[in-house]
């Protein structure tokens, strides 16, 4: 059955959905700290945590960025574009109150500033990150309804490729089961688990045929390799 889909305004999905600002709220607060840093006089004093808690707070009550076109294709780009249409907004905002102005200057779409290709690089593998890990806890909880918990924690190496042999003979011992049996249960969770990642991703887009392109670019993010911060 084909999925409908419709022109998307996130702030919408958003608005309705509490459990997506809790699922990305960690990649949003490293990107703001990332950005923010040290400069917490540009936005009003505030720091990482209270930004972040300020702009799912702005989104929850309804306040569109409806002149943020940038992002209206993915919601991963959306995110981004709103987090910096967010701080440019509040770093204007200051700005205006420290020159002693009463007027608020509300930076428009167009005079947001980019931050560097490698935070918005963090930022990327963060969701991509955030989206494995919704599809391995999704995984875990149908596993623990089914009586099949310690089954579950004992073959989830094979999910990331960490997996050593000491890892696959302790699994063998405990369940007791032969290694025939082992290799068919690890192909059934592999093909769940990409069943999980895909519906992930199918939330995060707004038509079917960007979902093979996003789950390519999903897992050549995850293939780079990790940077501090």
């Amino acid at each position: 059955m084909q999925h409908e889909f419709h022109t998307t305004h996130w702030t919408t999905i958003l608005g309705s959905r509490t459990g997506l600002c809790e699922a990305y709220y960690e990649p949003v607060r490293n990107f703001i700290r990332r950005t923010v840093g040290d400069n917490h006089f540009q936005y009003g004093g505030r720091n990482a945590e209270d930004l972040t808690h300020d702009f799912f707070l702005r989104v929850l009550q309804g306040e569109e960025f409806h002149r943020l076109e940038r992002g209206k294709g993915r919601f991963r780009s959306y995110l981004l574009g709103a987090v910096k249409f967010f701080l440019a907004d509040v770093r204007e905002k200051s700005a205006a109150l420290r020159r002693g102005g009463n007027k608020m200057i509300v930076a428009l779409p167009d005079d947001v500033e980019d931050p560097s290709a490698e935070l918005e690089l963090r930022f990327d593998r963060d969701w991509a990150e955030t989206i494995v890990s919704r599809a391995v806890t999704q995984l875990r909880q149908e596993a623990t309804e089914a009586g099949e918990a310690e089954r579950f924690e004992l073959v989830k190496f094979w999910l990331s490729g960490d997996a050593v042999e000491a890892d696959r003979d302790r699994a063998l011992k405990t369940l007791e089961i032969s290694k025939e049996h082992f290799k068919v249960l690890v192909s059934r969770l592999r093909k769940k688990f990409r069943e999980k990642i895909r519906n992930q991703i199918a939330q995060t887009v707004e038509n079917e045929t960007e979902i093979p392109a996003e789950l390519d670019y999903l897992i050549r993010v995850l293939r780079r390799p990790r940077t501090n911060g």
